[in-house]
């Protein structure tokens, strides 16, 4: 289970898409306009969560050498699949949408464990480092040092 956000309404919310869909229905400049564009926000979520994040599973447990080859490969195939549908600097056009910022932890992720990453999503992660909100987040997370070396 994901963490849970208790929204201003006394509820708990689970799970990072719904977590992450209601975000960007509280401030919509985190998600995208359109006729479509809740319905594109939930299938990239819906893409990053169970593809990209789930893949990641022999990374963080016990796992042959095989194991943890196969499936960077596998992560690097999904990021070169998300990075063709970026539609500008983000995957939404020129601001990022918190399918962005989920996508950028997989990024931090791919960092970390050497998956080959295409260079757009390469940019984006960078772009992303240097918000000051983000740059805030690691910073308190104690993650900052170790991304920027």
């Amino acid at each position: 289970m994901s963490r849970c956000l208790s929204s201003t309404v006394g509820e708990v919310l689970t799970e990072n898409i719904a977590i992450l869909d209601w975000l960007a229905a509280e401030y919509p400049v985190l998600g995208v306009a359109g006729p479509l564009g809740r319905t594109r926000l939930i299938e990239a979520l819906a893409f990053v969560s169970t593809e990209i994040h789930r893949s990641f599973k022999p990374m963080w447990h016990a796992a042959t050498d095989a194991e943890r080859s196969r499936a960077s490969a596998q992560i690097s195939a999904l990021l070169n699949q998300i990075s063709d549908t970026l539609a500008g600097a983000y995957l939404f056009g020129d601001r990022p949408s918190v399918a962005d910022f989920y996508l950028f932890v997989m990024l931090l992720w791919a960092k970390r464990f050497d998956v080959e990453t295409p260079g757009r999503l390469t940019s984006l992660r960078e772009r992303l480092i240097r918000r000051p909100a983000v740059e805030a987040a690691l910073r308190h997370e104690g993650l900052l040092a170790a991304l920027v070396e």
